[in-house]
């Protein structure tokens, strides 16, 4: 538990400063995957390289509302922040859901899920905070 703590202690001094500044802070993650599993539990090893920018479009003192999110330098659309640390939520065009949870101060997960109820993939990804 403390080190848990310890973690979200860690995670929050890395982001609280770009989050709290000016409405168009922005929140630039470079990760690398480390797994991936299916709607079923299977899980297998993954590699290749992620990059999600999160722009806060109209958020609270803490991080929620809304942002523009990118992914691997595409425009994805606006999506919602819970904090700023997130998770942040999104829904594609054609109604795939996603979701990106900051889980420590180097990892992460990322979820996806297809329109109509496909079986979901998860990514556990290591990622780095950009300047």
């Amino acid at each position: 538990m403390v080190t848990s703590a310890r973690a979200w202690a860690g995670l929050l001094a890395l982001l609280l400063p770009a989050m709290a500044a000016a409405e168009g802070a922005r929140l630039e993650l470079s990760c690398t995957r480390l797994s991936r599993c299916d709607g079923a539990g299977a899980c297998a090893a993954a590699e290749g390289a992620v990059a999600f920018t999160l722009a806060p479009l109209g958020v609270d003192a803490q991080g929620a509302g809304g942002y523009a999110i990118g992914h691997d330098g595409a425009a994805q659309g606006e999506g919602q922040g819970v904090s700023f640390a997130g998770p942040f939520l999104w829904t594609l065009p054609g109604g795939a859901r996603h979701t990106l949870v900051l889980s420590s101060e180097t990892t992460a997960l990322y979820l996806r899920q297809a329109a109509g109820g496909a079986a979901p993939e998860i990514d556990f990804l290591s990622c780095g905070i950009l300047p």
